[in-house]
């Protein structure tokens, strides 16, 4: 126990960037099981705080990376679900593997769900402005009919309660799945939002993997 106190006294005047000693203190302090709460809280700050320039970094590499997909983004916004996606990381670190890696895809896993939560509707273009033509009131009929296959064989419209019967069975699913589906449909119309190119870029994963994944969650989606 004198020991953990010395290590955790020694990390508290730490200074700039941690060295791989003091890396190797916080690792000995979350790991053992005699480690006061306070004592692991405090380690779990001082790594947030440290690996600030880290999460920056790797939000800048996702910025260049996914730059098409994030126009009309505040970029300003979207880099504060990398500091969130670092806290997130540092609450639940456990001393046991590296924390840059551990820290690496909670920060993405953040900015993805912000690019979906900061992505503004799709603005009308330059034609159907001129056009005088007023948007539909409901643009997601045609839309649930063109990936549902169920629904794709019933000639009626579709409603709102079908809408939040899909939505319902959607949010039971897994987390990868559940982003999957809303990376390509609108979390509130369903309409598709992304082509199929895109969302697998997005996850990191082929385009023939994405129809995959996708055709098999369609498959557990039953009309109503």
């Amino acid at each position: 126990m004198l020991f953990i106190v010395v290590c955790f006294m020694f990390i508290l005047s730490c200074t700039g960037y941690l060295n791989v000693m003091q890396l190797n203190l916080i690792k000995t302090i979350l790991q053992n099981k005699q480690t006061p709460e306070y004592m692991a809280f405090e380690s779990r700050k001082i790594l947030a705080k440290h690996y600030i320039p880290f999460a920056f970094k790797e939000f800048r590499n996702f910025t260049v990376r996914n730059k098409k997909y994030i126009e009309n983004v505040s970029l300003h916004d979207l880099r504060q679900y990398a500091l969130l996606g670092l806290c997130r990381a540092s609450t639940t670190y456990d001393g046991r593997t590296s924390f840059a890696n551990y820290s690496k895809k909670f920060i993405l896993g953040f900015l993805h769900q912000g690019v979906t939560v900061l992505e503004p509707l799709s603005p009308r273009t330059k034609e159907e402005r001129l056009s005088g033509k007023k948007l539909p009131v409901i643009i997601w009929e045609t839309n649930v009919v063109d990936w549902h296959p169920d629904l794709r064989k019933s000639s009626t419209n579709i409603y709102s309660n079908e809408i939040e019967y899909i939505k319902n069975v959607i949010n039971k699913q897994t987390p990868f799945e559940k982003q999957m589906f809303y990376y390509r449909y609108s979390s509130e119309t369903l309409k598709k939002i992304r082509k199929i190119s895109e969302v697998s870029q997005l996850l990191s994963i082929s385009d023939e993997t994405f129809r995959k994944k996708m055709n098999t969650l369609l498959k557990k989606i039953d009309k109503p």
